[in-house]
């Protein structure tokens, strides 16, 4: 049996509503790296900022600074760095809690199973409801599979970003069925309409003819990504004008870049960077490739 997706509440339901309560949300990730998941948590703690709330972001990990923190200022969200100490950090529960009753947070959202460990069993003792989002399939299933199980246990409600994701969970037994919804990450389209302007000016900083067939992806350059994929394939199927575009970086930059002069595409083989204009980015684009091994939304 599937779980029961969420899509939102309807227009009709809103306006019989009364006003909505102002909450004090806190979101609490590993970090305020660049990934889809802290994208996510940027979109979602601007839209409750939008709408009358206090929303404060944490970061636990034990280098927990990155690019998100700045976008969240930005858009009025409070930042809170909280790092863990190496191995399992007996004290970061306690400290979560502190942060919690000194902000008067009435909501605490984990994301991801670093947050789930420390901050639910926080948000229970603060004595507020938690939510747990799961952004996708954990690598390390085995290694922390007991702790996510013994953290869901003070969770009020499981979230899964896809039903494959939801799958994953319950057949782990990590939550109990009851508690488990899935709801779809939001998505703003409106930034990702075709925008000729960008894809000229995109194409222009990177050197592509603007009549060049390009094709690209976006994401962070790990092995689940399997960017290697489509090294070997603009080897194989894309033409001597053709470019491939890679948006991202990250610990297989170094290997990729290799593969491409290997196979002998260095020359229409593109690495970007990390990059925080996505959007155009992907204006410039005439097709988008999905090659991971693994997505949490797909």
């Amino acid at each position: 049996m599937e779980t029961q997706i969420a899509y939102g509440i309807e227009d009709g339901a809103r306006k019989g509503s009364r006003a909505l309560q102002r909450l004090a949300i806190a979101h609490v990730v590993s970090s305020f790296q660049t990934g889809g998941a802290e994208q996510v948590v940027v979109d979602l703690a601007a839209s409750q900022r939008a709408a009358g709330h206090d929303v404060l972001a944490v970061a636990v990990a034990e280098d927990p600074d990155g690019p998100r923190a700045e976008q969240l200022r930005r858009r009025g969200v409070e930042v809170c760095l909280v790092p863990k100490g190496p191995g399992f950090d007996r004290t970061l529960t306690a400290r979560l809690a502190a942060l919690f009753a000194t902000k008067g947070v009435m909501l605490v959202h984990a994301h991801n199973q670093l947050s789930l460990i420390y901050a639910a069993p926080a948000g229970w003792l603060h004595r507020v409801p938690v939510i747990h989002t799961k952004h996708g399939v954990s690598q390390d299933m085995e290694g922390r599979g007991w702790l996510r199980t013994a953290a869901s246990a003070f969770v009020d409600a499981h979230v899964a970003v896809s039903q494959p994701t939801a799958a994953a969970v319950l057949g782990r037994r990590e939550v109990d069925r009851p508690k488990l919804h899935v709801v779809p990450n939001g998505i703003d389209l409106s930034r990702f309409a075709p925008d000729p302007a960008a894809r000229a000016r995109v194409r222009a900083e990177l050197a592509i003819p603007q009549d060049a067939f390009v094709v690209g992806s976006v994401g962070r350059l790990s092995p689940v990504k399997n960017h290697a994929l489509l090294v070997r394939a603009a080897a194989r199927a894309l033409p001597r004008s053709g470019r491939l575009l890679l948006v991202g970086d990250g610990p297989e930059r170094g290997r990729l870049v290799a593969l491409a002069r290997e196979l002998g595409v260095s020359d229409r083989a593109l690495f970007a960077g990390e990059r925080h204009d996505v959007p155009a980015l992907l204006a410039a684009l005439d097709v988008f490739a999905l090659p991971s091994l693994s997505e949490g939304l797909p």
